[in-house]
């Protein structure tokens, strides 16, 4: 299927990839006031915040793993990009547009459906410049 006959948003990618802890939130109301809530369904505030750390931490391994492809498939691409940015700090939208849309056009081969992981680090890049800084 293509990206385009089944848009994602990341908030949609990680839900679908980290879907257990999401679940077992919902499960244990979480979520709910304690007062509102049917009797018996609210866990613990200790297991709603490992619950919650466990959601946190899939969410990132998500991100890194979407970052960590895109390096691994497109790194020539990423680093014209973030070398673009760098030397344009001003004026980097306009003047590393072409650059952006290679980047992309390699990420969206490489993610696919995880794409919208990717795509806000290409209109906010500081992130990508200080994963490239910290590789080298």
């Amino acid at each position: 299927m293509a990206t385009n006959e089944h848009p994602h948003d990341s908030h949609t990618v990680i839900a679908e990839a980290c879907k257990h802890p999401i679940e077992a939130f919902v499960h244990c109301a979480c979520h709910a006031d304690e007062m509102r809530a049917p009797k018996g369904t609210v866990c613990s505030k200790a297991l709603c915040r490992e619950i919650e750390s466990q959601l946190h931490a899939c969410a990132n391994f998500q991100l890194r793993e979407a970052y960590s492809q895109v390096e691994v498939n497109c790194l020539p691409k990423l680093d014209n990009f973030v070398n673009c940015v760098q030397a344009n700090p001003i004026t980097w939208k306009s003047d590393c547009a072409q650059a952006s849309k290679f980047l992309e056009a390699c990420a969206q081969d490489a993610l696919q459906s995880r794409m919208a992981l990717f795509r806000p680090a290409l209109a906010q890049p500081e992130g990508l410049i200080g994963r490239r800084a910290a590789a080298a």
